[in-house]
């Protein structure tokens, strides 16, 4: 009598277990393979600056070069060397004040030059007319429109006046409006000139241009 209920029910656990198996669910763990990481990919992100969490590398923007349309404001200082009663001192000089004629004439403004010139200058005041009738018409040069050649510096620089021999080079210069456009062309020359220096005992002074 016993065995005969043991029957039934191992009949029926056992068609339990063959549902269960054809038809009931089982946990999917496919989705906890594939999403996984290994050292690899973490490496790879970590790497990347455009992975999720990592900051993207900001672009350093290089400074721009100021071009010859471009007017500096400061006009260029005299380097001490140049106020030296000396053939070398006298050269130095001149390439500053020629350095500074150039800023002049680009910023439009002749006033800066006035401290290194002597009040009978008449070629300096022509220089200075120049500039500043272009300014009244609201006009200025681009960069660099002058520059020395063959400065032959005496050996005596104590001699007063003293008169230096050289090349003044005027460049092609263009001619800008207020905006940097082109509104004229200053021809290129070469001119032999000498400047007379007077030695003031600061520094130099040009008296005259010849």
């Amino acid at each position: 009598m016993i065995r005969a209920r043991l029957m039934p029910a191992a009949a029926a656990i056992a068609c339990c277990l063959a549902l269960s198996a054809c038809g009931g669910d089982e946990p999917d763990v496919s989705g906890s393979l594939t999403s996984a990481s290994t050292p690899s990919q973490d490496a790879t992100q970590a790497s990347d600056p455009s992975s999720p969490g990592q900051a993207a590398p900001v672009a350093s923007e290089a400074p721009a070069t100021p071009d010859a349309t471009s007017v500096p404001s400061n006009p260029p200082s005299q380097p001490m060397s140049a106020q030296s009663q000396s053939p070398e001192g006298a050269t130095i000089f001149l390439a500053h004040y020629v350095a500074l004629l150039n800023w002049s004439n680009q910023a439009g403004n002749a006033g800066r030059l006035s401290a290194f010139e002597g009040p009978d200058c008449e070629k300096c005041q022509a220089q200075a007319k120049d500039i500043t009738d272009r300014a009244g018409k609201k006009q200025h040069t681009a960069a660099n429109r002058y520059r020395l050649d063959g400065i032959a510096a005496p050996a005596n620089a104590a001699t007063n006046p003293y008169v230096v021999p050289a090349t003044l080079v005027q460049d092609a210069t263009a001619v800008l409006d207020p905006a940097g456009a082109t509104v004229g062309q200053l021809a290129a020359s070469d001119t032999k000139v000498s400047y007379v220096l007077d030695w003031t005992g600061l520094g130099w002074q040009v008296t005259d241009i010849r």
